[in-house]
């Protein structure tokens, strides 16, 4: 039987996780400060961007990354999405 997620235990790859959100956060909190357009840098998902790893037999994404702002019209919505489910990300991680 699966544990209940309150007395799952922390991993490497979790800590790892939890480091990678609080640095978006941190980047997005420091752009504000210096009166900044706050931007995040996201990897593309498009398939010119994916590799198949034999190895492992899964899809990868690639090095290739984009940055979304928060003040274009075009972006905004997307860029909120982000944050939010870093956010969850983050909440679920704790």
């Amino acid at each position: 039987m699966s544990e209940p997620a309150s007395e799952l235990k922390e991993t490497k790859e979790s800590k790892e996780a939890a480091q990678k959100i609080k640095k978006l956060a941190d980047n997005v909190v420091k752009d504000i400060h210096r009166h900044e357009n706050p931007s995040l840098e996201i990897p593309v998902r498009s398939l010119s961007n994916v590799k198949f790893d034999e190895k492992k037999s899964i899809i990868e994404l690639g090095k290739e990354t984009q940055i979304r702002y928060f003040f274009n019209v075009a972006q905004a919505k997307k860029f909120m999405q982000s944050v939010l489910i870093a956010s969850a990300c983050n909440e679920l991680l704790k």
